[in-house]
């Protein structure tokens, strides 16, 4: 029922074009047979059924668990996640119609969408709309980037196994995989390479809402099966690591959604606000700039690298220069002699930020990133060495935040 584009290795830096399930998914328990063989047989069902013919091909991009490296890609350092089996797939067909049509298989969640082939298109402000902005954001991209003539559109339909909102990057698997629809449709597959395409994608995510580092992306382009992958982001690169024989990944989802977007003032915008805010008042505490408004360091991996310190030594910076206690607005314009706004302006969607909350937390953002960013390295290499290395879990990586927030946990337990 058409070929699959799937995230897989392969021995050229593009997208591979698979025409088998078995090329894709793991078969060791015959769960293919069991579990995608009805879910592709359902997708071209409902596919046929709202559009009257078959999908030509199936975009599909993998949802991720962390290991370790958590909220550190956006400070430019390392990360460790992997791949699951649970992913995002979108069946499309050409059209000769000026016009996307977006539907869903889950037809009470989501209503059908149709929209002209506009360059500038714009994104859907209605709240319960907004999920298709992702798509939307994949198109406009394509579409401005790489200029193809807009003559023909298409028909998706879009089918996800990845809970929503349950921290396993379904953005990104849908932002992944609605990349994918236009770069075929329009012939760019074999002129974008992935380590571009994850930059780019990176980028136009953030436009939807949500300044995103980068982790979630790459490892759903470049995930292999039966492995994790080291991250690195100066330039983007994957390494291959192999989980030791005696360790076993254990994924649980605790049932509770936190919708990133709905909580990105509060959450995940408000981490890169304050590592912004740390990162300008260690520059300034140590002499390395005289004024908040200088940008000397977009990062704390580029300030890292130019002081030539070690995690230790920047650890040593941050209890030095940054008490403990959270910043009240007012402590923050203080400290830096001008407005929180000016440190924070060209941050995308900061205006949230500022809107939602009164306090903010330096030292423990700052602290979290230094220390996080050694154990991903100490992680990788245990797991070279074949060693246990030891219980892993996201409740020490947030132990300065409400537990209550946790929604999936991963643990590393001896079998």
């Amino acid at each position: 029922h058409g070929d699959y584009i799937a995230m897989e290795k392969e021995g050229v830096d593009l997208i591979p074009l698979k025409s088998s399930l078995e090329e894709i998914y793991d078969d060791s328990v015959g769960q293919i047979a069991k579990y995608h063989v009805p879910k592709y047989k359902l997708l071209v069902e409902c596919f046929e059924k709202i559009y009257g013919v078959k999908p030509r091909y199936f975009s599909r991009a993998p949802g991720r668990v962390n290991m370790i490296g958590e909220h550190i890609d956006y400070c430019g350092y390392a990360v460790l996640p992997a791949a699951i089996e649970q992913d995002m797939i979108i069946a499309f067909v050409e059209s000769s119609e000026a016009f996307i049509e977006i539907n869903n298989v889950m037809e009470g969640s989501y209503k059908p969408l149709k929209f002209p082939l506009d360059k500038d298109i714009k994104f859907v402000e209605k709240k319960e709309e907004r999920w298709i902005n992702y798509f939307l954001a994949a198109f406009r991209h394509i579409a401005q980037r790489k200029s193809p003539e807009l003559k023909k559109g298409y028909k998706v339909l879009v089918s996800s196994t990845v809970p929503i909102d349950a921290g396993l990057s379904s953005s990104a698997a849908f932002s992944v995989s609605s990349t994918l629809v236009p770069l075929f449709v329009y012939g760019f597959r074999d002129k974008y390479p992935r380590s571009e395409m994850v930059q780019h994608i990176v980028n136009y995510e953030r436009s939807v809402g949500v300044n995103c580092g980068g982790m979630d992306q790459t490892i759903s382009i470049f995930a292999e099966s039966g492995t994790a992958k080291l991250i690195e982001f100066n330039p983007i690169k994957a390494y291959t690591v192999q989980i030791p024989s005696k360790a076993a990944l254990v994924i649980a989802n605790s049932m509770t959604a936190v919708p990133k977007l709905a909580t990105a003032g509060t959450r995940y915008n408000k981490r890169v606000v304050e590592c912004r805010l740390g990162l300008t008042l260690l520059c300034l505490k140590h002499g390395l700039i005289k004024h908040p408004s200088e940008r000397k360091f977009a990062t704390f991996y580029e300030l890292q690298k130019s002081l030539g310190f070690t995690f230790a030594q920047m650890l040593d910076l941050v209890k030095k220069y940054i008490k403990k206690e959270p910043f009240t607005v007012e402590e923050i314009n203080k400290e830096f002699g001008c407005p929180i706004l000016d440190i924070v302006k060209d941050i995308q969607n900061h205006e949230i930020v500022l809107s939602s909350n009164t306090e903010y937390f330096l030292y423990n953002r700052a602290y979290h990133v230094f220390g996080e960013a050694e154990r991903v390295y100490q992680f990788r290499d245990c797991c070279a060495k074949g060693e246990y290395p030891g219980p892993v879990s996201y409740t020490h990586l947030r132990a300065h935040e409400t537990l209550r927030y946790l929604v999936c946990r991963l643990l590393l337990e001896k079998k």
